[in-house]
């Protein structure tokens, strides 16, 4: 910081210099006063700006800049990962979706526990986060079984799932949709629409395969759901009332139908 300092008192001190040479060679040549006070502003003008310069140059380098890593809200709650992968939470807790341990509303973020995250999701009452390892944990409400531990007991900590490593999760309504380092789709939780993609509209309490493709991006919405497979083609599941699927149709599907023959980001 102190070099920074002296050098923008050299180049100041120069501009300066400068000025007053200037003056001095525009006397000794006859140029009337009012053309001197001219280039005297017109220096000055140039030092100014050099300042807030050096100024502005000085504490983009020296102040570190904070942003969140990734930010989702829940229905009421909100999970965030900050740029040192420390994973915080608050709002509604009444499931212990914030997974802090307990059932308490909080209404400034909170720390939970002291491990880095590279994802996280927020469903309708539960989370489900990647650690920096990979590995995939889940919490809060899960009456669908949405958190996939193979139970429907609510969770206020997290909990792994299985052993793999993941790249991707996303939340709904009481379910989950993720997908593995190997690019496999898996789903678990609620299914009354079909929102799983199972050809079914039976609840799932552990994570079942969906296909036998490779995916690069999902997401879940309330109860439907829309991914993009490894080729960039683009499908949609779930319910439908709306023809939010894309389809068409206002009818529900139990198994992903390929939205137009484009390619998707």
């Amino acid at each position: 910081m102190h070099g920074y300092f002296f050098l923008f008192t050299f180049f100041f001190s120069a501009v300066c210099a400068g000025a007053g040479k200037r003056v001095q060679n525009r006397r000794q040549s006859g140029a009337k006063p009012g053309f001197i006070n001219t280039g005297i502003k017109s220096q000055i003008f140039k030092a100014v700006i050099l300042f807030f310069l050096v100024v502005f140059c000085l504490f983009s380098a020296t102040v570190p800049l904070t942003l969140k890593a990734q930010s989702i809200s829940g229905a009421l709650h909100t999970v965030s990962i900050k740029s040192d992968g420390t994973l915080w939470t608050w709002g509604n807790n009444a499931y212990g979706q914030l997974g802090d341990g307990t059932t308490i509303n909080k209404t400034s973020p909170v720390q939970i526990g002291t491990n880095t995250w590279t994802r996280v999701s927020g469903g309708d009452s539960h989370t489900i986060a990647i650690k920096s390892d990979g590995t995939l944990w889940a919490w809060g409400d899960n009456a669908y079984g949405g958190l996939g531990d193979g139970t429907t007991i609510n969770k206020t900590s997290p909990v792994q799932i299985g052993t793999n490593t993941w790249t991707q999760a996303s939340g709904g309504w009481g379910y989950t949709i993720a997908i593995k380092s190997d690019g496999t789709l898996w789903t678990w939780g609620n299914n009354i629409y079909g929102q799983l993609g199972d050809g079914t509209t039976i609840n799932k309490t552990s994570p079942v395969q969906i296909g036998t493709n490779t995916w690069t991006r999902v997401s879940g919405a309330y109860a439907h759901t829309i991914a993009i497979k490894s080729d960039g083609t683009l499908w949609t599941w779930g319910n439908n009332t709306y023809g939010q699927l894309g389809d068409g149709t206002t009818i529900n599907k139990t198994s992903p139908v390929q939205i137009g023959t484009n390619t998707w980001t």
